[in-house]
């Protein structure tokens, strides 16, 4: 039996169900004997998903309502987009009901997929391109998993491709990324096996940790995981400390989030060693890439819950932060203003709110000049504010920072867990929670 025609939305629902239940596309594909070349291709619409079988193994894997596949439930025949819901009772408010009703589709949303599938979002959206992440996902699982096709390009021009794919992610153009950042990982790899010299591996280690920092910002970890081992294989081919310091910072991070706390902090410290910071001619982007590392080594102890540890090298960055002053050498943003961002993130990881509204005063938003860093400022204040148990100032956080970053806001699994948060307890006292949701879920 053929499934009817699914809606043209259904790989995305499938991909952020995927994304939201911790899979890659070759642990989906594991599950439901396909590979993951196929996963692919179904969540990018390259392949029409109209096989019944398909469809309910992959939401049975995924935990996905059926009815929102596209699969009906009812008696053969019955299609799942003709179910009719009562109208308003007599005596009952039909625009209250019809909100209540709203918010109810998108928790149901949010109950199946982790807080990012495309439920309650208008038919009309079920005609939309894919989403800016939807399309940066894709394409970089591709290049990931096929070979490079071979593409060359010159050491300049390379550079170039990088230094526009940095600005995109630290300005949250993810929608430019998109078409950008598989382009140059596949130009970069075969530039390097073309030309085997360390100029070349340089550039391609940078590219894979720029790519490795962006995954991680999407929750895509398992193929970050994949980004950052071809990183560190590419620097290690180079002589230059910084390169080998920049990529291992990534895997400190992914080290953290895999709750290797110690691992994470030993290998910052290694890696910060090795840089040239002594001396008032100290290279800048090496004094930067040092304080970012041992701003990254306190935000990952404070998450292993060592208060002393986490305040002694955020101490310490900042007393780096103070030789060179904000700025954004070698793209960390690092600085003084950084290392009060990373102070408020410190100290929500602690348990400590009040203490993180306390460092969040102490910066002004305004001054931070890359989107993507002040966006991060305002959900760390979220999150705090969250913790604390104020709703209002919470969702006013994730406001500022849809406002300085929207593709990036709207893409980050940590803004969904609190827009998830809000709905579920706060929605009638924070007016506004419905529509962000849904915008949450429609363009991430």
């Amino acid at each position: 039996m053929a499934a009817r025609d699914t809606a043209p939305d259904v790989g995305t629902i499938i991909r952020t169900a995927r994304r939201a239940a911790g899979l890659t596309q070759t642990q989906l594909g594991s599950l439901v004997a396909y590979s993951a070349a196929t996963i692919s291709r179904m969540e990018s619409g390259k392949q029409p998903l109209r096989d019944v079988v398909a469809l309910r193994k992959i939401a049975a894997a995924l935990g996905i309502p059926h009815q929102r596949v596209g699969l009906a439930d009812g008696p053969p025949g019955q299609s799942a987009h003709t179910t009719s819901r009562p109208g308003p009772r007599v005596g009952t408010n039909p625009g209250r009901e019809g909100d209540e009703m709203r918010r109810r589709d998108l928790l149901t949303g949010f109950a199946a997929f982790g807080g990012a599938a495309a439920i309650g979002i208008p038919s009309s959206a079920s005609a939309a391109p894919p989403s800016p992440t939807a399309a940066l996902v894709s394409g970089v699982q591709d290049r990931l998993t096929g070979g490079p096709t071979g593409t060359t390009a010159s050491p300049d021009a390379l550079r170039s491709m990088l230094a526009a794919v940095r600005a995109d992610f630290q300005h949250g153009r993810y929608r430019s990324l998109a078409a950008r950042l598989p382009a140059l990982i596949d130009r970069a790899e075969s530039t390097a096996h073309a030309i085997i010299r360390p100029a070349a591996q340089a550039i391609l280690a940078e590219t894979y940790t720029a790519t490795t920092q962006i995954l991680i910002k999407l929750g895509e970890i398992g193929m970050a995981w994949m980004s950052v081992d071809r990183a560190l294989l590419a620097a290690r081919a180079t002589p230059d400390p910084l390169t080998n310091a920049e990529a291992i910072r990534e895997l400190v991070i992914l080290n953290r989030k895999a709750d290797h706390a110690g691992t994470a902090i030993a290998l910052a410290l290694e890696a910060a060693n090795t840089l040239d910071v002594d001396g008032p001619d100290a290279p800048a982007a090496h004094v930067a890439m040092y304080g970012a590392l041992l701003s990254t080594a306190g935000y990952t102890a404070a998450h292993g819950g060592n208060r002393d540890h986490a305040n002694h090298l955020l101490d310490t960055a900042a007393r780096t932060a103070s030789r060179i002053g904000d700025g954004n050498h070698r793209y960390t943003g690092f600085g003084p203003t950084s290392v009060a961002v990373y102070r408020i993130g410190a100290a929500w990881a602690l348990g400590d709110a009040g203490t993180a509204i306390a460092h969040a005063k102490t910066v002004n938003p305004n001054s931070i000049t890359l989107p993507e860093r002040r966006a991060r400022y305002w959900v760390d204040v979220a999150r705090a504010y969250a913790q604390w148990g104020h709703p209002e100032q919470t969702f006013t956080a994730l406001l500022e920072a849809e406002a300085a970053a929207p593709e990036e806001t709207r893409a980050r699994p940590a803004v969904h867990a609190i827009a998830k948060s809000l709905l579920t307890r706060h929605h009638r006292n924070v007016p506004g929670i419905t529509d962000f949701t849904s915008r949450l879920l429609q363009h991430s």
